[in-house]
């Protein structure tokens, strides 16, 4: 959230001098900040919630919280969705919270600057993890050898989504290329897996998205 604001600010700074050498692209840029301001206030205030409900109580079962987010997402947004829900045990709420976080956030971007017309969602154990694949056929971008540098080309959401797994104790991975759509994989210790056991993170992958 902080990379998000800060990010924000950078780029209020910059459309300042781009208003008067290119209007109409400034206009565009204004509206992209501000649907990162409304994402960022979003995400703000989900922490506030997590932060009220780490215990969990209340809580649905993790894949019926997942299938009822994609559900209305994509009936809100006209969009095909293919779910591939299992049951992964009852992980831990960090982890559970941080994937419906990273979902939201798939969602939304896959909404907002992919225009995908078909998303598949899918949630499944993996080598002692719980894996969660969020795959669009949207626009795609270029996934630089560090994910990190995504966050200098406006992609705050991927940055935001890989510290919402390293938080959870796990990793994110994706795989994107122009024109060819995103897969989005995200891995969480599973009930068996020991938390203090040394977890060797995926690297990120550039290619193309199946």
């Amino acid at each position: 959230l902080a990379k998000t604001v800060s990010g924000i600010g950078f780029a209020a700074l910059a459309l300042s001098r781009q208003i008067e050498r290119d209007p109409a692209g400034a206009a565009d840029e204004a509206r992209r900040l501000a649907d990162d301001a409304r994402q960022a206030t979003r995400e703000a205030r989900e922490i506030i919630t997590g932060l009220r409900t780490d215990d969990g109580d209340g809580a649905l079962p993790l894949p019926i919280a997942l299938k009822a987010e994609a559900e209305r997402w994509a009936a809100t947004n006209d969009v095909r969705l293919e779910l591939a829900i299992e049951d992964v045990g009852e992980l831990d709420a960090v982890a559970a919270r941080e994937l419906e976080g990273i979902l939201r956030e798939a969602l939304g971007n896959a909404a907002r600057h992919a225009n995908a017309s078909a998303v598949s969602v899918r949630l499944r154990m993996l080598g002692g993890r719980a894996v969660l694949t969020i795959a669009d056929d949207g626009a795609g971008f270029e996934v630089p050898d560090d994910l990190m540098d995504l966050s200098r080309g406006r992609h705050f959401g991927v940055t935001g989504m890989r510290e919402r797994a390293q938080l959870a104790g796990g990793d994110l991975m994706v795989e994107s290329a122009p024109g060819e759509g995103c897969v989005l994989s995200v891995w969480v210790p599973a009930p068996e897996a020991r938390r203090d056991a040394p977890q060797r993170p995926h690297a990120p992958t550039t290619g193309r998205a199946g």
